[in-house]
């Protein structure tokens, strides 16, 4: 009998031990979780009041009243808007050290410009100037400080923001307002996407075919289909299927390799291609508007079988006949969203995968006015998707 009650107590003591280490680990855990409430949830933003805010899209307020915009890449931004209208509204994307970027409505990136000028929203990728640090000031309130350690200043709207003082004052305050509609991405086509929305509004669809799918109004309208749709939330969907069959959005305005600078940048994934070749980014010389011999001057593909198989390539003209192609191995396809950056430059084209140069070639002889086209265009029989989370161009 004292054996049994003996062993009841060992046994109850044990289990209040192993309870209150379990209570322990939990407060642990909580704590840890509470703290990384603001710097580290790489899903939604801790502003307001120290809760989470279910959503990435916000405007920012000055402590003049007035909201920061974004206006376009070639002005500084500045807080000088009664509204929020497109223009005013900025993604938040969260990093894994704390910081934070704000990607604006033309999907170009704030910087700071290390705080030696006025402030901007026109990198095509996230930098260090790119990155700022949220200070928490209650109330919905925050400052942000740049990679320099200097803090962003409204400069009261009176000129344009800049990331050069030193301590907080009220013009270094920011108020916060989430731009979601009741929290969480909601976006019904492409067009709804912010960053997109510059590079659609320069653009039309063409699918399955040359022909015109979508007017540029008509998909600001809010066009969606089975060849171009939301994906993933926020990103946009390209599929097709079929020899020569495209849905690709064609920038409307022509240009010319020798004239001043053109980019453009994507970030895509392939998600499946059954046939063995897809082009998914192109130069195209626009033969209705020039005496050009109607091809691409670029194409960049993905070949299931060229060369050590499953590589991009561009293919790009030798010479301004169009008939003779160079294919330049640019190496594996990443297995994930990957970077594909063109620059043209006063007839020199440099093309970047993940930020490494791939080609860099005088293409001066191609003296035709020519377009981007973005999407996915089969080359062979079968069906490809491919998934953009990243399109800006000029």
């Amino acid at each position: 009998m004292k054996s049994s009650i003996l062993q009841k107590r060992y046994r109850d003591t044990a289990f209040n031990y192993r309870l209150i280490f379990l209570i322990f680990i939990g407060i642990v855990s909580f704590t840890s979780c509470s703290h990384e409430g603001l710097e580290s949830n790489n899903n939604v933003l801790a502003l307001q009041k120290g809760l989470p805010i279910a959503c990435d899209i916000i405007a920012i307020k000055g402590n003049n009243g007035k909201y920061v915009t974004s206006q376009n890449t070639n002005v500084p931004i500045t807080a000088n808007q009664l509204t929020v209208g497109d223009s005013e509204k900025f993604e938040v994307i969260n990093r894994s050290n704390g910081q934070i970027a704000l990607r604006g409505n033309n999907g170009r990136y704030v910087s700071s410009e290390n705080g030696q000028k006025a402030m901007t929203c026109n990198r095509t990728a996230i930098g260090a100037w790119e990155l700022f640090e949220v200070i928490d000031r209650g109330a919905s309130k925050i400052a942000l400080r740049g990679n320099n350690g200097r803090y962003v200043s409204s400069e009261n709207g009176n000129k344009p923001l800049n990331c050069n003082r030193s301590a907080i004052g009220s013009w270094e305050i920011f108020d916060v307002e989430e731009q979601c509609g009741g929290g969480g991405n909601n976006y019904n086509n492409p067009y709804d996407i912010p960053r997109f929305k510059d590079a659609i509004r320069k653009s039309k669809l063409q699918a399955p075919t040359s022909s015109t799918a979508a007017t540029s109004s008509q998909l600001q309208a809010g066009y969606s289909s089975d060849w171009f749709y939301v994906v993933d939330s926020d990103k946009i969907g390209f599929y097709q299927t079929g020899s020569s069959k495209r849905t690709e959005l064609r920038f409307l305005n022509n240009w010319n390799v020798n004239n001043g600078s053109r980019n453009a940048h994507a970030n895509l994934k392939f998600i499946s291609q059954s046939g063995d070749q897809t082009t998914f980014l192109q130069i195209h010389d626009d033969a209705n508007a020039g005496n050009g011999p109607n091809k691409p001057l670029l194409r960049m593909y993905r070949s299931k079988s060229r060369g050590n198989g499953n590589h991009l390539w561009a293919a790009v003209k030798k010479d301004n006949g169009g008939s003779a192609t160079q294919h330049i191995d640019c190496g594996p396809t990443p297995s994930g969203y990957f970077d594909c950056d063109i620059s043209i430059s006063n007839g020199n084209m440099t093309i970047k995968i993940n930020g490494n140069t791939k080609v860099n070639k005088d293409v001066s002889y191609w003296n035709y006015p020519s377009y981007w086209k973005a999407g996915v265009y089969n080359q062979n029989s079968g069906g490809t998707r491919i998934n953009f989370n990243e399109l800006v161009w000029n």
